[in-house]
């Protein structure tokens, strides 16, 4: 059966192609994946999230709009849409002129002033490094009452450590209960001798024992040396001071003094140029065998040699210190 042509009128084929248009712009293309839905509006492609019906256009996207003509046999998007060519117009753009800014003026580089050289550094002349005289006596005194071999003599035995050691003595070389004997000395002399002012102690100022043992010929054993030396304060300031001056001041304080020195004893026969060069015991050895005496007759001699009382005053040592009664008062 042969075909029908049908021949429409320009008005007829616009009603056609108008109504086409419309239903395509209507249709929501739904199924093309899950996540857009796509229209076509005035020939272009549209997409939106599903649900949120904010519909964009695809013309930058032309891969995109292939792949929807392909699928849904379309030719949208193909020709250049009224908005296309609209956007493809361009406007004439306002040129705004240009104004030249004006020459920066140079400011004209001040070059630095020469550098003026340092003086040259005058060496400081080197600093004569003086060295303060320090008396020996006083430094030794000092080394002794702080501490070491000295020191501790000195405070458990000064009488023995004035004998090996010997130098002047003041009230810091005796200790609070050595001072005590001192102050109980002085106040027995004053009972004895009644003289509260001034006056000179002797043995018997320090009790009986003391007196028995230095008040007779051979003085103290070698025992008494050993064991009172270290354990008898009275034993102590006695073979130390012996008999010395008392004297009242008036701030009620005493000053005791007297000189270190010793007296010829009978039977001393060594004399000083005999000792020389040997150590301190090979001169007790040698002093206890020619003279036939015990250790302690045999320290006397030798301090006598080398503190004879009867030097010249500038040569004795001295011993000078300050007893107060406070200190000791109950």
């Amino acid at each position: 059966m042969p075909k029908k042509t049908l021949i429409l009128t320009e008005t007829q084929v616009k009603y056609v192609v108008d109504t086409l248009l419309i239903e395509q712009s209507e249709k929501i293309y739904s199924d093309f994946d899950r996540a857009w839905d796509y229209k076509i509006v005035n020939d272009m492609w549209f997409a939106t999230r599903k649900g949120q019906n904010k519909w964009i256009s695809l013309v930058k996207y032309p891969v995109a709009i292939k792949r929807l003509n392909d699928r849904y046999k379309t030719n949208a998007g193909t020709f250049p849409s009224r908005a296309a060519i609209k956007s493809s117009i361009k406007m004439p753009v306002k040129q705004t002129p240009v104004v030249s800014k004006p020459p920066v003026e140079k400011i004209p580089v001040v070059s630095k002033p020469p550098v003026v050289s340092k003086p040259p550094v005058v060496s400081k002349p080197p600093v004569e490094k003086i060295t303060p005289v320090v008396d020996k006596e006083i430094a030794t005194k000092d080394r002794e009452s702080k501490g070491g071999i000295k020191g501790f003599m000195r405070r458990a035995s000064p009488n023995v450590a004035q004998m090996f050691f010997t130098r002047p003595l003041t009230g810091n070389d005796f200790t609070k209960k050595q001072r005590g004997v001192i102050y109980n000395v002085i106040q027995n002399a004053i009972k004895r001798g009644k003289r509260k002012e001034r006056g000179i102690t002797d043995y018997g100022d320090y009790g009986e024992k003391i007196k028995s043992t230095f008040d007779n010929r051979t003085g103290a054993s070698t025992k008494d040396i050993i064991t009172k030396s270290v354990t008898d304060p009275y034993f102590q300031v006695a073979s130390t001071l012996g008999a010395f001056t008392y004297q009242l001041q008036k701030d009620g304080t005493y000053l005791v003094s007297d000189t270190y020195d010793f007296s010829k004893g009978g039977g001393y026969t060594v004399t000083k140029e005999e000792l020389a060069g040997m150590s301190y015991l090979q001169q007790m050895s040698y002093v206890s065998k020619k003279d036939n005496l015990t250790p302690y007759r045999a320290a006397r001699e030798i301090a006598y040699l080398e503190h004879p009382d009867t030097a010249s005053e500038d040569d004795k040592v001295k011993i000078n210190l300050t007893i107060n009664p406070q200190e000791f008062s109950a």
